[in-house]
């Protein structure tokens, strides 16, 4: 899978015909397309597309239309397209900026957006979040990591049917133009319940298939908040992967954990190399098999 995040959408329908697809790419990650706050100056944060305000898809990265035709170039190419979904807030409640690309009427201080329907009463407030300010203050404590806002990210209050409905509708909406799958931004901010729910109102892909779903929960959690326990709702991103090739290419050794293929630390030498290589071999590794999506921990796909 290739990521072509801060792609716009012609952009990423002409990679998919002239390199993805003649390269062998099985799908291609773009950027979240609903639309999202314009800061003041236009300075083009890679974190604006972060901050929806409307889930329709005119945004930073071009126009539903153009959506649409990138998706289908990306299909004639053999290339299957998943979306950056962020589905557990909306723009920032400290942002004064009102302004958005696609023109979506919002007023993130009131907590109000139009474009979608939601209202302050929509959003997550004390209670249930513990703290006065909303911030996270324990991120061990699974009411606050939930609950409470990241980084001031106006957290939606998906144990309400109408804003697990919106949600829905707009996966669904992306589904009818093809899209194959998800990636859930901040999922691990979202409970594993609400989730659920959500995804057993979308419908099945135009190829007759449920979607992919993928999703990022950031480790040092334990209980309900580990990895392992958003798992029943789709993969889980392996950060600990990423983090295991970086100590590689940095001689460090691979650090491995319980679910990962047996290895051993290395030193740097002539055969630290060979003896990777062989470890890997001896117990089965992505890396030694050909096993696709590396990373992703859960479900296989």
């Amino acid at each position: 899978m290739r990521l072509q995040v801060e792609w716009n959408w012609p952009s990423v329908g002409t990679e998919c015909g002239t390199v993805l697809g003649p390269k062998g790419y099985g799908a291609v990650q773009v950027a979240p397309p609903q639309d999202s706050i314009r800061l003041a100056g236009s300075s083009h944060a890679w974190w604006d597309v972060y901050q929806p305000v409307g889930y329709d898809l005119n945004s930073r990265m071009g126009g539903e239309a153009q959506f649409a035709s990138m998706v289908s170039a990306c299909h004639a190419a053999g290339v299957k397209v998943y979306v950056d979904a962020v589905l557990n807030h909306t723009a920032g409640s400290n942002q004064t900026s009102t302004d958005s690309y696609g023109g979506d009427s919002f007023n993130p201080a009131a907590y109000t957006y139009a474009a979608i329907g939601y209202t302050s009463s929509n959003f997550h407030f004390d209670p249930p979040c513990p703290n006065s300010d909303l911030s996270i203050k324990d991120w061990n404590n699974v009411t606050q990591v939930q609950e409470c806002q990241l980084l001031s990210l106006s957290d939606l209050y998906t144990e309400q049917d109408s804003v697990r409905g919106k949600l829905a509708g707009y996966l669904n909406k992306l589904e009818g133009y093809g899209v194959d799958g998800f990636r859930m931004d901040s999922a691990k901010h979202i409970a594993q319940a609400d989730m659920a729910a959500i995804l057993a109102r979308t419908n099945n892909t135009n190829a007759g298939a449920r979607p992919y779903v993928y999703q990022e929960v950031m480790p040092g959690g334990s209980g309900a908040l580990a990895p392992a326990a958003f798992e029943g709702n789709g993969n889980v991103l392996g950060f600990d992967y990423a983090y295991g090739i970086r100590s590689a290419f940095l001689g460090r050794g691979i650090r491995c954990g319980a679910r990962r293929w047996r290895c051993r630390r290395t030193q740097r030498s002539s055969t630290s190399t060979s003896r990777r290589i062989r470890t890997a071999r001896s117990s089965g590794s992505p890396a030694a098999t050909g096993r696709p999506v590396p990373g992703l921990r859960g479900r296989s796909r």
